[in-house]
């Protein structure tokens, strides 16, 4: 149902079909790739760094690519040394996915408010992507543009 065949079983099958079962659409196919990540044995000046490059808030830490944590940049205002470690600063606040999750799972439990990131994770607690709250309403949204512009006999 996610790659149909050619344009007659899309057809016959109903392009939007998926979109009626979102319990088929999982977190590995809406995530994104290339996380802003930071290994746990970096410095804060180092993560400061990371986070000013990307232009984010917030930077996914790891170690043997294994998932720990995030460190917010709200918390690093408080700190000794810029060559200080990041593991004092990892926090446990977050809401973290598997890439199995479903997509109804994903919008009936994380609260976007809360949590501006979500780590996307395999069985072995690896990561392996992340959602956002403007990637969910991207994602949502595609089923509107689709259906509108079929109506319109434009293809989207």
């Amino acid at each position: 149902m996610k790659n149909l065949a050619n344009e007659y079983v899309q057809n016959f099958v109903g392009k939007n079909r998926l979109w009626s079962n979102p319990e088929f659409i999982k977190a590995s196919d809406i995530m994104l790739k290339n996380p802003c990540k930071i290994s746990v044995d970096r410095t804060i000046i180092q993560a400061l760094q990371v986070m000013n490059h990307a232009h984010v808030d917030s930077v996914l830490v790891t170690e043997d690519n294994k998932f720990l944590g995030i460190v917010w940049l709200a918390d690093l205002q408080n700190f000794d040394s810029y060559s200080g470690s990041l593991k004092n600063f990892i926090s446990d606040d977050y809401h973290a996915v598997y890439e199995n999750t479903s997509l109804k799972e994903i919008t009936n439990t994380v609260d976007y408010n809360h949590f501006g990131i979500v780590p996307v994770l395999n069985l072995k607690h690896e990561l392996v992507g992340y959602l956002t709250k403007s990637r969910l309403l991207s994602v949502l949204s595609r089923q509107y543009q689709d259906s509108v512009g079929q109506k319109d006999g434009i293809l989207a």
